[in-house]
């Protein structure tokens, strides 16, 4: 048993010895002016990814401001678009913060997250920053904040066709009008995330939405509404499960 012990800690031991060299050769490779500019980037983009972005992402944003800069000297774009994508995965993590329940941090994180992809011009993202704040508001009991931040996330994605997220937004709609009270708006846009799920073939999403559809119905006694949507909802998950049955023999 002290053999498996002493081996275990010796394998920790090595791991980490073996991770802080190779921190510190990324880091002596990003600095070294004297190599080839792919060479450097690619040593930050590993030592960002690698070493900071999920889990000290202030450092991530600072090495990711410099590469950009960098890359701005240098006139090249497709390392001024890796700058800016690593730098958005780190403003992303104010969707780990919530884990925590950290939520001036989540809030503050995805503030920076969502006006960093405006100014990029990525409005998939941009909704998806509005609608985590519009999750945040949600768990404080904030609903009419909450239900902002889920209107800016259905506008945008309206206003460029991102059927995806046309569906998404609608569903936080309706969850947050559930608990303000407002079942017929709830209804109307479970509806409406219903039917662009089907339509781009997000059955497993589709499946859900219809479940709390039929809660809904069941809770306000609309018990003809709630038979057919009952009938729906079995439809729906057998065939999520011949999906996944074919997904497996395939």
């Amino acid at each position: 048993m002290k053999l498996v012990f002493t081996l275990i800690f010796l394998f920790f031991f090595l791991s980490t010895v073996f991770a802080q060299k190779e921190k510190d050769t990324l880091f002596k490779i990003w600095h070294n002016q004297a190599l080839h500019d792919s060479i450097r980037f690619d040593a930050v983009t590993n030592l960002i990814e690698d070493y900071y972005l999920f889990t000290k992402t202030d450092s991530a944003l600072v090495l990711g401001r410099q590469m950009l800069d960098l890359a701005k000297q240098k006139n090249s774009n497709q390392f001024q678009i890796d700058a800016n994508i690593l730098m958005g995965k780190a403003y992303r993590s104010g969707n780990l913060y919530l884990e925590y329940d950290d939520y001036i941090n989540a809030f503050k994180a995805l503030q920076k997250s969502q006006k960093h992809y405006r100014d990029l011009g990525d409005k998939l993202n941009e909704g998806w920053s509005a609608t985590y704040q519009g999750f945040i508001f949600q768990t404080l009991g904030d609903y009419k904040e909450a239900e902002k931040q889920h209107l800016e996330h259905l506008r945008l994605s309206e206003k460029y066709g991102i059927k995806r997220s046309i569906s998404g937004a609608n569903g936080n709609l309706a969850n947050v009008y559930s608990k303000m009270g407002d079942i017929p708006k709830s209804i109307k846009h479970w509806k409406e995330a219903i039917k662009i799920s089907k339509e781009i073939g997000l059955e497993e999403y589709a499946t859900v939405g219809t479940g709390y559809l039929l809660s809904l119905y069941i809770k306000e006694q609309q018990y003809p509404e709630a038979i057919k949507y009952l009938n729906e909802y079995k439809r729906l998950q057998n065939n999520l499960q011949l999906l996944n049955m074919q997904e497996i023999l395939t």
